[in-house]
């Protein structure tokens, strides 16, 4: 499994695990096994495809951070449309500044 810190993002309420060529698939389902191991739903620890916005972002967390459990911040425009699309930001409860 391949899993840079730069792309797993906890915000009190999800883990979110940006996939890219520093995080695989096995990096993700080794980080959704531990966590669940210990607790957490396994509905809250989510794998993010890559984020592309004119070109791909280094890290998940090159792209959006959180300011608390229900708020989101990304670059206005297209980027972080995309970043907050690829999260399901909105349809899990999250606001964007």
């Amino acid at each position: 499994p391949q899993c840079d810190g730069g792309d797993v993002l906890y915000t009190g309420r999800h883990l979110f695990v940006g996939r890219s060529d520093r995080t695989n698939n096995h990096g993700f389902q080794f980080l959704r096994d531990a966590f669940a191991s210990h607790g957490m739903a396994v509905d809250g620890i989510i794998s993010v495809p890559p984020v592309v916005a004119g070109k791909e972002v280094l890290h998940l967390k090159s792209a959006v951070t959180h300011i608390d459990e229900y708020t989101l911040l990304v670059p206005e425009g297209p980027a972080g449309d995309i970043v907050l699309d690829a999260m399901k930001a909105t349809e899990r409860g999250y606001d964007a500044i």
